[in-house]
């Protein structure tokens, strides 16, 4: 479910914000900062900033807005950002970080089949941000996507899904009380700049 962001009206929020609770869910480098402007910038009653990534939040009576984002741009993206992150998960050693998906994403690597593919060679040293850089970027990017698939591609489907499933229940409703869900694609109204 896909709407445009003339679908979401703040006036409307505001009007019906009082003693409602909203929430605002991302996934992955995905609208974080404006669900964090949305929050603060809307005299809401309580405005949650989702962690999960996953909808859980969405429920009938809750105001929601979702936002998606294009998994190839995504993965682009996170290929940059974690090159240079500064996230202790990855810049820890990798046997001590706690994101699985590192773990399940060098599994998937390394059980990868392809003729010209590098090795990663790890110490107890490594990091994920040490391997990114180690990689060419084709195969950094095909380790990220890797990454994408295994955590944040459910996530964005099941984020999605709920909301879709709290707005169809919600139209069905009467009044103020029902709440409602959008999904917003961000490539539609954003611009990655280059550095």
């Amino acid at each position: 479910v896909s709407y445009q962001v003339a679908d979401i009206k703040p006036k409307s929020l505001r009007r019906r914000g009082r003693g409602e609770t909203h929430v605002a869910v991302t996934n992955h480098k995905t609208g974080t900062v404006l669900s964090f402007c949305i929050c603060t910038a809307l005299p809401l009653s309580k405005c949650i900033k989702s962690e999960g990534h996953d909808g859980s939040e969405f429920r009938i009576g809750t105001y929601g807005i979702n936002f998606a984002r294009d998994p190839f741009r995504i993965m682009a993206s996170a290929y940059f950002y974690h090159l240079n992150t500064t996230e202790s998960w990855a810049n820890a050693p990798i046997q001590k970080s706690y994101h699985d998906g590192v773990t399940q994403a060098l599994r998937s690597y390394n059980a990868w089949c392809h003729p010209d593919k590098p090795e990663i060679s790890m110490d107890h040293t490594s990091t994920f941000s040490t391997v990114m850089r180690s990689l060419p970027m084709k195969y950094g990017l095909i380790l990220e996507a890797l990454m994408l698939v295994d955590v944040n591609m459910g996530n964005m489907m099941t984020a999605a899904h709920r909301c879709a499933a709290v707005q169809e229940r919600a139209s069905q409703l009467e009044g103020d009380k029902a709440g409602g869900c959008v999904t917003v694609l961000l490539d539609e109204i954003m611009a990655d700049y280059p550095k």
